[in-house]
């Protein structure tokens, strides 16, 4: 897998795995995507996740995590990796906003993934859906806050 730039602050990948596993490592940006096929699981924050289609998943800058199948048919995904003060901007704050869960099915944020990751690269639309993944992150925030 190997992710390619788009413009400043954003880089997309694809991949698709049968049995590999990613050792622990984190990333200097967010890594945001969609699992389109199969189960991708991994460790992150002290949980075990699991991702299938049609969920979202979110990992933070600077935070420790794996990958691994999560069942005998592999998994692929869709993937995003964006600057935190791309995602500051758009927020316009000037903290790193977080989303307490990894993985969601909340439709806000699982259309606003979806939307920056078919952008497919154009700048002006990337920097709109990084807009609308804000938003999108920020409706999951709220309800994931107020359901404690």
């Amino acid at each position: 897998m190997r992710a390619r730039p788009l413009f400043p602050g954003v880089e997309m990948a694809a991949a698709r795995f049968a049995d590999h596993r990613f050792t622990p490592h984190c990333h200097d940006t967010y890594a945001v995507g969609c699992t389109e096929s199969g189960v991708q699981s991994f460790a992150y924050r002290g949980a075990a996740w699991h991702a299938r289609p049609g969920e979202a998943f979110v990992l933070h800058p600077g935070e420790l995590h794996d990958g691994r199948p999560g069942s005998d048919a592999g998994y692929g995904y869709r993937i995003a990796y964006l600057a935190p003060a791309l995602i500051a901007q758009a927020a316009g704050v000037s903290f790193l906003p977080f989303v307490p869960a990894a993985v969601s099915e909340d439709p806000r944020l699982v259309a606003a993934v979806a939307g920056l990751l078919a952008s497919g690269g154009a700048e002006e639309g990337g920097l709109a859906q990084a807009d609308a993944l804000v938003l999108g992150a920020s409706g999951a925030t709220r309800e994931s806050s107020s359901l404690s």
